[in-house]
C-alpha cells in the first residue's frame, strides 16, 4: 500500500511538472499559428479585396467591349454615309470617265 501511494505521489509530481511545460508549449504553438494563419476578419478582407479587383476587371472589360462596338458602329455609319453620298451625287457614275 505504501508503495502504491509513493508511485501515485511520484506520478502527481511528474504531472505537476509536465503540465506547465505542456501549457507553455501549447501557448507558444498558438502564437506561431496566429502569425502563420490570417485572422478570419483579415482573410475576409483579403477575399473582399480580391473580389473587388475581379469586379473592376470585369467592368473594364465590359467598357472596352462597348467602346469597340461603338467605334465599329460609328465606322459603319461613316462608310454607309460615304457610299450613300457617292451614289446620290448627280453626275457621278461608277468611275468610267470616257464620255464620247
Amino acid at each position: 500500500m505504501r508503495q502504491q501511494e509513493q508511485e501515485l505521489m511520484d506520478l502527481i509530481q511528474v504531472f505537476e511538472q509536465q503540465v506547465p511545460l505542456r501549457v507553455q508549449e501549447f501557448k507558444k504553438q498558438c502564437r506561431q499559428d496566429q502569425h502563420k494563419f490570417a485572422q478570419p476578419h483579415q482573410l475576409q478582407q483579403k477575399q473582399y479585396q480580391l473580389l473587388q479587383q475581379q469586379i473592376q476587371q470585369v467592368h473594364l472589360q465590359q467598357q472596352q467591349e462597348l467602346l469597340r462596338w461603338a467605334l465599329f458602329w460609328e465606322y459603319r455609319k461613316l462608310v454607309n454615309k460615304d457610299e450613300t453620298m457617292r451614289l446620290s451625287v448627280p453626275g457621278l457614275d461608277d468611275g468610267d470617265e470616257d464620255d464620247d
